[in-house]
């Protein structure tokens, strides 16, 4: 679908929003591609971050978060690390952990975790201890000392969880 708004642009695409200013009105939407036969003025791109208190399984809060054109949060770097600890720092109740958009698969030789976008960067100042064990999904949690720790778990458990999204402003 599309917006149009004075000289703004908003496409919804899958799951990222983009939003660009154009100089021209000149543009074409055919099967996911966006062809724009003028300059884009400019974009940028907004991490939107939501906590979710209700409890499901890993891939139960993966599919809620697709409903809502979002995936699981995927903590690449610094920026994102910052703003899930900001999110969490007041909240309570979360010793069991919370999901997050990490993963491997159950089937095939390759056993490496990766991010639902099948990116294998994983911030480096996260504290992991991700097992070598049969568990495919993994939660974070804050540590009394507010640093987020990544742990293996099991994919049934329960737990509530963060969806992140990409907004164009």
């Amino acid at each position: 679908y599309y917006r149009r708004c004075r000289s703004v642009i908003s496409y919804r695409i899958s799951l990222m929003f983009v939003q660009c200013f154009l100089n021209s009105s000149v543009f074409s939407f055919n099967r996911k591609k966006i062809h724009i036969s003028e300059t884009v003025a400019c974009c940028s791109v907004i991490k939107n971050l939501e906590f979710y208190h209700e409890n499901k399984s890993w891939i139960d809060a993966l599919e809620q978060c697709q409903t809502d054109y979002t995936s699981l949060v995927e903590i690449t770097n610094k920026t994102v690390n910052d703003e899930v600890k900001s999110l969490l720092q007041n909240a309570t109740h979360l010793q069991r952990g919370v999901w997050i958009g990490l993963e491997r698969s159950v089937f095939g030789k390759d056993k490496e975790w990766m991010w639902i976008s099948k990116s294998k960067d994983i911030y480096s100042g996260l504290n992991s201890s991700i097992a070598e064990s049969n568990n495919h999904c993994a939660k974070m949690i804050l540590t009394e000392q507010k640093e987020i720790k990544l742990l293996d778990a099991n994919c049934h458990d329960r737990l509530p969880f963060i969806c992140q999204g990409e907004k164009f402003k």
